[in-house]
């Protein structure tokens, strides 16, 4: 029960922070460390454009006589 709702990715996560840490030489880890950074970058805006491709604003606008869009909107207007 606990291993099928268990994040498999955190095993990748430390196997990789275990690989960068001990395994590969302090020079090789610097200079991957640039594109890394970029991929990085990357895969965080794609994540943020799915989460917003999967928001339906109309539920959202319906959900509680629409609480959350207009905290939303309340949250952009004063920044």
């Amino acid at each position: 029960m606990i291993w099928e709702r268990f994040p498999k990715f955190v095993l990748g996560f430390v196997k990789a922070s275990a690989v960068f840490s001990f395994a590969l030489s302090p020079e090789l880890v610097a200079g991957a460390r640039g594109a890394l950074g970029e991929i990085r970058t990357l895969w965080f805006a794609v994540a943020f454009v799915c989460i917003g491709l999967e928001t339906c604003f109309i539920e959202l606008a319906s959900y509680e006589q629409g609480r959350p869009a207009l905290a939303s909107s309340a949250r952009k207007a004063s920044t």
